[in-house]
């Protein structure tokens, strides 16, 4: 119970940044990097076994990303909140 109400915890927080993201920090990045942020929102039917490999998959994309640091990062870089929602849907 304390680690689905930690889950939920961190979820809903997680959930509440793209609002103020948008209204307030959106409209002051330069055009290109407008240009190239985004939504993916997809409804797709899943066995247990794709999703949690559609997973991994997206962890794999985005680990050599994570492992940098500042100063790692090349010259024109901005720090990216990435958020990716796995939510099957209830019958």
């Amino acid at each position: 119970e304390a680690v689905r109400a930690l889950s939920t915890r961190m979820f809903v927080e997680a959930a509440a940044l793209p609002t103020p993201w948008w209204t307030d920090d959106e409209p002051r990045l330069p055009s290109d990097w407008r240009q190239v942020a985004g939504l993916i929102n997809a409804g797709l039917w899943m066995t247990t076994e794709e999703l949690r490999a559609l997973n991994d998959r997206i962890e794999q994309l985005t680990a050599p990303y994570a492992e940098r640091s500042r100063v790692d990062a090349p010259e024109g870089a901005r720090r990216v909140q990435v958020q990716c929602y796995l939510m099957p849907e209830p019958d």
